[in-house]
């Protein structure tokens, strides 16, 4: 048996976790487009570069840049709440 460390979900076996996995990221992509979307046109507004949010955040920018793509990242509710508050002091 595996578990999950995020969800605490127990697995029979590593397929069965990869496919879990699979539909959880399906279902939650749609909101995460959303959100990456949301915040990359307010930065784009205040003229902030993608650089910037990243060193803000202490992150790489590919991480950024696949948040605002909708891509899920690790973390990405700190990410989300931690870029809008950069986002929003600015």
């Amino acid at each position: 048996m595996l578990q999950c460390p995020l969800c605490k979900n127990t697995f029979r076996d590593p397929e069965e976790k990869e496919i879990r996995r699979r539909e959880w990221i399906e279902t939650n992509s749609p909101e995460w487009r959303r959100v990456g979307a949301e915040l990359k046109n307010q930065r784009l507004m205040l003229g902030v570069p993608l650089r910037a949010v990243a060193d803000a955040l202490r992150l790489s920018e590919s991480t950024i840049r696949k948040f605002e793509a909708g891509e899920p990242v690790q973390r990405g509710t700190l990410v989300e709440v931690a870029y809008r508050l950069y986002i929003n002091s600015r």
